[in-house]
């Protein structure tokens, strides 16, 4: 036997995997219920968007009275973003239910799932305050300036990883320097984008599909 596995032996935890699999199967339940209720919402709120809908005198009778502007597409966009996240993690939190899949798929489905929740939540964020801006900037627009900046502050939530990296890169640089940057710089967006992608979707594809 290696010195490795005499490390892994003495030092690293087996998993009873039959036990973790029951942990897992109650978590799936709980999550469940969240991601089905955010899928049955933002189903809803598809057909019943902010600003009603023309009527019958006009050119296009049924259509959203709001499109076309910025913020209802990005709206638009994120609710669609929270319902399609949401419907790929119940079907993942279905799968990581089941206990008689192997124990590393089930665990990459979930992890998954959280992943996908994670980014809904924010979507659905993102849909609130962008609903009630549209409707509310062109009457009272400092409500819904404050609207906005306060659903942005509770969006943060969650984000500790981030604050802790960037607490860490900040003991680097006071060692290191400046150059400690140049490594941890591209990390850092990587993370940035991979925990906050759905924001970059929900601001930045109605901006390209105005060209």
């Amino acid at each position: 036997m290696s010195k490795r596995d005499d490390f892994q032996k003495d030092h690293i935890p087996v998993l009873d995997e039959e036990e973790e699999s029951k942990k897992l199967t109650v978590s799936t339940q709980v999550l469940g219920i969240g991601s089905v209720l955010i899928v049955t919402m933002t189903f809803a709120v598809a057909f019943a968007l902010p600003g009603g809908y023309r009527g019958s005198e006009h050119a296009h009778p049924g259509t959203p009275t709001l499109s076309g502007r910025y913020a209802f597409n990005a709206f638009v966009v994120s609710n669609t973003l929270a319902f399609i996240c949401s419907g790929l993690a119940t079907f993942s939190l279905m799968y990581s239910g089941i206990v008689s899949v192997d124990f590393s798929i089930l665990s990459r489905h979930f992890d998954a799932s959280i992943c996908l929740l994670r980014s809904s939540v924010r979507s659905v964020g993102a849909a609130f305050a962008l609903g009630l801006y549209v409707v509310l900037a062109p009457v009272d627009e400092k409500t819904a300036v404050a609207v906005c900046v306060i659903t942005s502050a509770a969006l943060l939530y969650g984000s500790v990883e981030i604050v802790r990296f960037l607490a860490q890169a900040m003991a680097l640089h006071l060692r290191l320097g400046c150059r400690v940057w140049i490594g941890l710089g591209t990390t850092m967006l990587a993370n940035l984008l991979l925990e906050y992608w759905s924001f970059v979707m929900i601001f930045v594809l109605p901006l390209y599909l105005k060209f």
